[in-house]
């Protein structure tokens, strides 16, 4: 979990590839996320690879609170579309 909050208050829904890039609402194509952090994934400051590894933009690694609270590898869920994570990255939607 990226960020180990279990309220479901807080949490969002978020595609791995858009539906603006013609990604599907399939359960797949999807990650749950806090809302923080959905924004900022959406605008590509967090970014989540195949392997679970996770890498924060410059602007994200010079705060103090997410460059210390993300972690820098998580267990991705089996659900999740590998291909579609190798995706986003590669073409930086």
């Amino acid at each position: 979990m990226l960020s180990g909050v279990k309220t479901p208050e807080s949490l969002q829904a978020c595609h791995i590839i858009p539906v603006k890039n013609n990604g599907t609402d399939h359960f797949s194509n999807g990650i749950i996320l806090r809302a923080d952090l959905h924004i900022l994934y959406d605008k590509g400051h967090i970014r989540i690879y195949e392997n679970g590894n996770i890498t924060l933009s410059k602007y994200l690694s010079n705060d103090p609170y997410y460059s210390k609270n993300i972690p820098s590898k998580i267990e991705i869920p089996k659900y999740v579309n590998l291909e579609a994570l190798r995706l986003r990255n590669k073409y930086m939607m």
